[in-house]
């Protein structure tokens, strides 16, 4: 029965997205439609977390590299007319969460990398981005990373009045963990969190 809950859940959210993609081509305005894209981001990342639930043996944890490596492939799709030639690689250990851990997880990547798609490499400049999750003694270390051209000199992501720094904010909080951010040749995020 729990499988079939998650199941549901994933039907029920994919038919909202379709609602916003639908509802989104009727827009002319592109900064609008940009935003309906990021809101389908938000809703597929829960979506497919939810599927990996379903089609788990363990209806308990997700593992983590089938559902990131999925989870990245979407938000590559998802941007593909602003991708030039950008190297992705995800280097994910073999670790299952359970669902409460799982969904801010992969909302904070579907933040991160969002962000690096739309300012990492303007000017059609072709990059690479790294995606890994690693145990460190009792924690996770996730880190999303590009080689672009960086964080604005004065951006506080403390303080940062865009929606998609405010949510990875609250969602390192969400996971009980803590957010380093690097600046040098690229932006780096780094979260912290028990596992």
């Amino acid at each position: 029965m729990l499988k079939e809950i998650h199941h549901r859940v994933k039907n029920n959210l994919q038919v909202v997205s379709s609602l916003l993609y639908l509802q989104s081509q009727k827009l002319n305005d592109p900064e609008a439609q940009a935003l309906f894209v990021e809101s389908q981001n938000r809703i597929c990342s829960m979506a497919l977390a939810h599927e990996q639930l379903y089609r788990s043996q363990n209806l308990a944890d997700v593992s983590l590299s089938e559902y990131v490596n999925n989870l990245v492939s979407h938000v590559q799709q998802a941007y593909m007319e602003l991708e030039t030639q950008h190297e992705c690689r995800v280097v994910i250990e073999n670790v299952a969460l359970d669902i409460e851990k799982v969904v801010p997880c992969g909302l904070l990547i579907t933040e991160l990398l969002s962000n690096v798609f739309k300012h990492a490499f303007p000017d059609a400049r072709c990059g690479s981005i790294q995606v890994t999750l690693a145990r460190q003694g009792g924690r996770l270390l996730l880190t999303v990373a590009d080689n672009g051209v960086g964080l604005p000199e004065k951006l506080d992501y403390r303080n940062a009045q865009t929606l998609g720094l405010q949510l990875v904010s609250a969602l390192v909080e969400q996971l009980d963990g803590s957010l380093a951010v690097n600046n040098d040749a690229g932006a780096r995020f780094t979260i912290s969190f028990p596992g």
